[in-house]
This record gives C-alpha cells, sequence and structure tokens, in this order.
C-alpha cells in the first residue's frame, strides 16, 4: 500500500467554467490532476478526493475574483486557507518550465510549484467579510449600469441629431431627467410647434418635471429653428422615445443602487475610507446623479 504523504501542495488553473487542479508531493512531483466544472457538487468531490491524499494540503490559486468565488468559499466553509499566486515572481517562475519538454502540463502545476518552492512568495486569501463581499457585487453592478448608461444616452443622441439636431443640442440629457421626459413624448420640431410653450410647461409639469418652463421654452425655441421635415423622421422619433424612457429608468435603479450602496457602507468600519474609493471610480466613469 502505497504510504500516505504527510503534505501535498494543490495549484488551481481558475477559469470560468472549470477549472484545473494538480496536486504534488514534497518532491514536486504529479500525483493528481483533473479537471474540475465550476459547481458546487464537483468542487465538493474534488475537494474530498484532494483531501484524502494527505494529512496536510496547501491550497494555491492564480485568481481570487470572480468565478473564483464558489471555490474560495467551498474551501474557506471547510476550514481550509488557500493563498495566492502573482506578481513578476510567479511570472519568472513560470518561465522557467519553457523549453524543458513540459509544455503540455498545466498552469495547475506551476502554480503548485511555485507554492511548494516559494511560499513565501504567495500571499493568504482570506474569507471576504460579508460587508466587503456586498459592496465588491454591489459596485460592480452599479459600474456596468453606468456605462450601459452612457452608451445610451450617445446612441439617443445621435440618432436624435439625425432628426432634430437643434433639440440635442439644446439640453445636457445625462444631468437631468427633464428632457428625457420631454423626449419620451415630443421628439420632431413639428410635434412641438403644435403643442406650443404653455401646453408644453403645463404636460411637462403634471409628469413633476422641474424648471418645466424652461424646457418647454428651449424646446421650442429650437423647433421654430427647423422647418424642414427629415426622410425617417416618424422610426427616429419612435426610437428616440424610447431610449429616453430606458435612459429615465437606468437613472432610476442607479439612485436606487446608490441607496443601497450608502446603507452597506454605514454598517462599515472603514467607511470613510471605502467611500472615497468608491466616490473616485464613480468620479472617473463620469457618472453624475440624474434630477
Amino acid at each position: 500500500m502505497t504510504q500516505r504523504p504527510p503534505q501535498v501542495w494543490a495549484g488551481i488553473d481558475v477559469g470560468k467554467g472549470h477549472h484545473w487542479i494538480t496536486v504534488v508531493d514534497a518532491d514536486g512531483d504529479p500525483l493528481w490532476n483533473r479537471k474540475v466544472i465550476n459547481s458546487e457538487p464537483d468542487i465538493l468531490t474534488v475537494f474530498g478526493e484532494v483531501m484524502d491524499t494527505a494529512d496536510h494540503v496547501t491550497w494555491a490559486l492564480d485568481l481570487v475574483e470572480g468565478p473564483a468565488a464558489l471555490l474560495l468559499g467551498t474551501l474557506a466553509n471547510h476550514g481550509q486557507s488557500p493563498r495566492y499566486v502573482t506578481g513578476s515572481k510567479f511570472a519568472a517562475f513560470k518561465k522557467s518550465f519553457s523549453g524543458q519538454g513540459k509544455s503540455d502540463l498545466k498552469d495547475s502545476y506551476v502554480i503548485a510549484e511555485f507554492a511548494r518552492c516559494l511560499r513565501r512568495q504567495t500571499v493568504p486569501v482570506p474569507a471576504p467579510p460579508r460587508i466587503t463581499k456586498e459592496l465588491t457585487l454591489i459596485l460592480s453592478h452599479r459600474n456596468g449600469l453606468s456605462v450601459e448608461r452612457t452608451r445610451t444616452i450617445n446612441r439617443m443622441r445621435a440618432m436624435l441629431t439625425s432628426i432634430f439636431p437643434e433639440l440635442e443640442r439644446s439640453f445636457d440629457f445625462a444631468r437631468s431627467d427633464g428632457p428625457l421626459v420631454l423626449l419620451s413624448g415630443y421628439q420632431t420640431p413639428a410635434a412641438i410647434r403644435r403643442m406650443g410653450e404653455s401646453r408644453l410647461t403645463a404636460w411637462l409639469a403634471k409628469r413633476g418635471v422641474r424648471k418645466a418652463a424652461t424646457i418647454a421654452e428651449k424646446a421650442v425655441t429650437a423647433a421654430k429653428a427647423q422647418d424642414s421635415a427629415i426622410s425617417g423622421e416618424d422610426l427616429a422619433a419612435e426610437l428616440v422615445a424610447e431610449l429616453a424612457q430606458k435612459i429615465t429608468q437606468m437613472n432610476v435603479r442607479l439612485k436606487e443602487l446608490e441607496s443601497k450602496i450608502k446603507e452597506i457602507l454605514s454598517q462599515h468600519p472603514q467607511a470613510p475610507i471605502v467611500l472615497w474609493v468608491w466616490l473616485s471610480s464613480r468620479e472617473a466613469l463620469s457618472w453624475e446623479n440624474a434630477g
């Protein structure tokens, strides 16, 4: 019967749909290599198999975010403390395996070997506190929605420019909901002229738009500057209205996410620092409150 080694090193090459895990012994000889589906049942099965190979297992991986979340959570739930391998030293270590007849080895083997040979160059991966994890998730989601909002605004402006450039120049649609409400109902010079300034002001005010009179005045002025109807105007106007409504919905959701972020931050012991990072990210993305 093969003697059970006192310690092994399990290197994990993290992937989106699956991971590769290689287990090496104290001499660096591969004992076990397997593709692991990124699902809890498969991860648990492999976890049990690896733990059966030795008295102690050192887990090492090359990614600690995104697709690694379920794997890290499973390890933490079973009392394991994985280590993170990254940086220039790991890159140099990895290069040393090229040109030695080992081109068929998985990256998981290199990760396991790095953890075995250079443990002090690895970083322990603590289980993330709930609040930190929630902040990471919600900030990532908010940033993605903010980028999508910017793209949608640009699409809407390009569409509006094709039929009514004077109106497009009259408003900053990224800063206020009022002009978006206007576009949800009226997008062409003729339609705005027919409404007139007083009726358009009342229409906007009824929908809760601030400074309704100012917006109506600008819109009517723009409409009087263009008598021509552009080919394809009706379809373009319909699409502009659809995009304006979509942006308004995004604005509402972004405000909800900001409230949720502030709520989570209020529970964080380092809220001022995290808030500063958040606001810096917010400024960098050039996202501004709608309203």
